[in-house]
This record gives C-alpha cells, sequence and structure tokens, in this order.
C-alpha cells in the first residue's frame, strides 16, 4: 500500500462507495467534487493495488492561514485496525506543518465515541463548546439545528522546531547514583530559527562542562519537548545553571521561545537497560 495525493479521477470511485462505508448511511453529499479539484494537494488517498482503501479530505484556511482543517476520513471496513487514519493524519499534519501551519481543527459528532478516542490518542485537544456530553465539551447546533459537534484542535510545533538535535538512547558509563535534570518545555511560535541554533549551541556548550554525562531530548509534533541531561553532582548542575552565556539562553527562553516550561532535578539510584 502507498499514500498518494487525491486525484479528482477518484471522485467517482469514491463516490460509489463511501455510502457502503457507513453501512448505507448517506454521506456523499459531504464531498462535492469541488474537493476533489481544488484541495488535491492537501488530500490523500491510500491505495492497495489500483484500489482507494482510505483517503483524506484536507485543506488550509485561505482566512486563517496559519489554521489547516481536515474535512473528512474514510478507510474501507476491510482494512480498519491497520493505522490507516492515523497515516493519512501524520501526512496531513507533516504537510501543513510545512506550509507555516500552526493549528490543524476538525469536528466528529458527539455519538462518536471511537472517533472522539481517536483524536484525543493522536494529540489533539477539545475545544471548549456550550455543553458537556459524558465529560466530552460539545457546541451545540454547530452545524445547524441539531447537529451538535465535538470541535479539536491540534497545535503543530513550526517546522524549524523539530530539527532541534534529538539524541538516540543514551547509555551512561559513570555508574549511579547521578542526577538528571528534567526540562520540559512547550514552544511558542516566536524566533523559532533562533532557537534551534540556541539548542544547538547549549549541547555543545554542556558537554565541555565538568560533570557533563550526556543528554536525551524529544520533541512532540505539537511543540512539547523533554530534555533530560545527566551529571555527576549537584554541584556540577548548579554551576552549569550559573554558566554565563546558559543564564543568557535562559533569559531569552523565559522571554521569547516558550510557552511553559518547568525544571525538575532527581537523583539516579538505579540504572539498567538493552543492550548492555
Amino acid at each position: 500500500m502507498l499514500i498518494r495525493h487525491l486525484e479528482e479521477e477518484d471522485y467517482p470511485t469514491i463516490m460509489a462507495v463511501i455510502d457502503q462505508w457507513w453501512d448505507g448511511r448517506p454521506m456523499a453529499a459531504m464531498l462535492p467534487k469541488l474537493f476533489f479539484q481544488h484541495f488535491v494537494d492537501t488530500s490523500f488517498a491510500i491505495v492497495d493495488g489500483d484500489t482507494v482503501v482510505a483517503f483524506l479530505v484536507g485543506l488550509v484556511s485561505a482566512v486563517h492561514p496559519l489554521e489547516a482543517y481536515i474535512h473528512f476520513v474514510g478507510v474501507h471496513p476491510e482494512y480498519r485496525q491497520r493505522g490507516l487514519a492515523r497515516k493519512l493524519y501524520e501526512e496531513f499534519i507533516a504537510t501543513v506543518r510545512n506550509r507555516g501551519c500552526r493549528e490543524v481543527h476538525c469536528v466528529t459528532s458527539p455519538g462518536n465515541r471511537g472517533s472522539i478516542a481517536f483524536h484525543l490518542h493522536m494529540g489533539f485537544q477539545c475545544q471548549e463548546g456550550d455543553a458537556i456530553v459524558e465529560g466530552i465539551p460539545v457546541t451545540r447546533n454547530y452545524d445547524g439545528r441539531g447537529n451538535s459537534r465535538v470541535r479539536f484542535v491540534l497545535r503543530v510545533a513550526p517546522k524549524s522546531a523539530q530539527e532541534e538535535p534529538c539524541s538516540t538512547v543514551l547509555r551512561i558509563a559513570e555508574p549511579p547514583p547521578y542526577y538528571a535534570v528534567i526540562f520540559s518545555s512547550s514552544l511558542s511560535a516566536n524566533d523559532q530559527e533562533g532557537y534551534v541554533q540556541a539548542a544547538r549551541d547549549m549541547e555543545t556548550l554542556a558537554r565541555n562542562q565538568p560533570g557533563f554525562l550526556g543528554l536525551e531530548s524529544v520533541r512532540s509534533i505539537d511543540g512539547l519537548g523533554i530534555t533530560v541531561s545527566y551529571w555527576t553532582s549537584l554541584e556540577s548542575i548548579q554551576k552549569w545553571r550559573e554558566q554565563t552565556r546558559h543564564r543568557e539562553v535562559q533569559l531569552t527562553g523565559r522571554t521569547v521561545w516558550y510557552d511553559a516550561f518547568s525544571v525538575r532535578v532527581a537523583r539516579v539510584d538505579r540504572a539498567y537497560g538493552y543492550p548492555l
């Protein structure tokens, strides 16, 4: 199976089966042909041989160009539970992130518990509504009288933030005990190129500090990141905290790069893993 852009030629094929995919529910009216003509660069199909077995229709907002919207997703009943919807979402999110989008929006029915669970698992957040149904915020009559919806948003980190150095699984030669500084952060939209360069500079600088043992860092597509640096002692951590260039970067982080952050210091008394 492969992923490609949706094509205008896919329209009659999908129209012929879409209601069957939804157990006879009339869904075709939700997909006028214009989506297959004007939004193909942000819409995708998964094909098995010559057969479309899953598709996603999405777009970048013309009014709010930093926002993208997923309009419709369908998966052939015999191909469900294979992760195809996730693959389509990931392809769409990567595409619109490359275009500078910061948010991805979509809606679902309050009664579609499977869809709600899927979006929450993908990292989407429920937006505020005017009612609560089984613990989920719902906007009543969002798509007209009687058509209430759960509104989702996924906040996407800018492309440059994904280029932050990321270590592989770290092996520390030093036996415990040693110390870990756990830095969690949520990126803002400000000066991402400056942030990426500073992250690289700080890793290089930290590696030359007395007592530094190693570093692991990851950041998700929505901008949430965790960096763990390891040190021989609390004294070495304090000296790193007070290092002149590091203090300058800390100040810029507070005022420019981060929406929020936290720092935790922990002692590691035991460590094990695979391979040895």
